[in-house]
C-alpha cells in the first residue's frame, strides 16, 4: 500500500500507476552534426549600409515570398534611370561594373541572399558591397537588375542603356554575377 507523499514501486518496475514508461526524445526534423564552430568575423556596416542592405534584403523576401505564392509582388520600383543621364551615376555605374564580378567570385561572409520558389529554382540574388547592393532575378535575356546605392538613401534603381560600351558591360556583369551565385 502506498500512502500519499510516497511512491512505491511493485515487482517487475511498475509503479502503482501502471507500467513503467520509457521517454524517448525524438530527433529534429534533419540531423545536425557539428564539425567546427564557424570563426567568421562579419564587418561592422554603418547606419547607411544597413538602410541599404535592409531594403535589398526587403525586397529580395517580397519577391521570393510572391514567388512561392504564384504572384509577381508591386514592387514599385523607385526609379528607372539611363545610365548616361546622371554622370555621377556613371561613375559609380563603373565602379559596380569593375568590382561585381570579383566579389561574386570570392564573397566575404554576409554578403549575398538567395530566394529560391517552391521548386528550388532562384528567383532572386541580393549581393552586397560596402557602397552598393545589387538585387538580381533571372529574366531574358540578361538578368533584370536593381541597384541599391548609398547616395541614394536606399532607392532601388533599374538601369538601362542604350547600347553604348557601360550599358553592354552593366549586361555583362549581370550575367556573370547571376551565373556565378546561381548554385
Amino acid at each position: 500500500m502506498t500512502n500519499i507523499g510516497q511512491t512505491g514501486t511493485a515487482a517487475g518496475g511498475q509503479t502503482a500507476r501502471g507500467p513503467k514508461r520509457r521517454l524517448r526524445r525524438r530527433p529534429g526534423p534533419f540531423p545536425v552534426t557539428i564539425v567546427r564552430p564557424a570563426t567568421v568575423t562579419v564587418e561592422s556596416v554603418t547606419p547607411t549600409q544597413r538602410a541599404r542592405q535592409a531594403e535589398a534584403n526587403r525586397m529580395a523576401r517580397e519577391i521570393t515570398e510572391a514567388s512561392r505564392a504564384g504572384t509577381w509582388p508591386d514592387l514599385g520600383v523607385d526609379m528607372r534611370l539611363r545610365l548616361h543621364q546622371i554622370p555621377a551615376v556613371r561613375e559609380i555605374v563603373r565602379g559596380v561594373v569593375r568590382d561585381a564580378s570579383a566579389l561574386a567570385a570570392n564573397l566575404p561572409a554576409d554578403a549575398v541572399r538567395i530566394g529560391r520558389n517552391a521548386r528550388g529554382r532562384v528567383v532572386v540574388i541580393v549581393l552586397h558591397a560596402a557602397e552598393w547592393s545589387l538585387l538580381l532575378c533571372p529574366a531574358q535575356p540578361h538578368p533584370e537588375v536593381w541597384a541599391f546605392l548609398d547616395d541614394f538613401s536606399g532607392a532601388g534603381i533599374a538601369f538601362y542603356g542604350d547600347g553604348d560600351l557601360l550599358s553592354v558591360q552593366w549586361n555583362d556583369m549581370a550575367d556573370n554575377v547571376f551565373t556565378a551565385l546561381d548554385t
